[in-house]
């Protein structure tokens, strides 16, 4: 697999892409969100067939940090 280079949110619709390839799944498909510190690691629930993302933290430009872990609150494990 490709290296992701592109997480876009809106409207609770993830898009990913990564390579020739992209998936859009919905932020309700989110069974958790590990803080590695350095980057988020996005668990996806059964059945998805993308079941795990990889989100650098230096690389959230549009919205700062303080902005995504109040989105995605629920989600996140520290």
């Amino acid at each position: 697999m490709e290296a992701i280079h592109k997480i876009t949110i809106e409207d609770n619709v993830i898009s990913i892409e990564y390579g020739k390839f992209s998936t859009l799944k919905n932020v309700n498909d989110i069974h958790k969100i590990i803080d590695l510190g350095f980057a988020y690691y996005f668990v996806y629930s059964f059945p998805n067939k993308f079941l795990y993302c990889l989100c650098q933290k230096d690389l959230i430009k549009i919205c700062n940090l303080e902005n995504f872990e109040k989105v995605f609150s629920d989600f996140v494990v520290y």
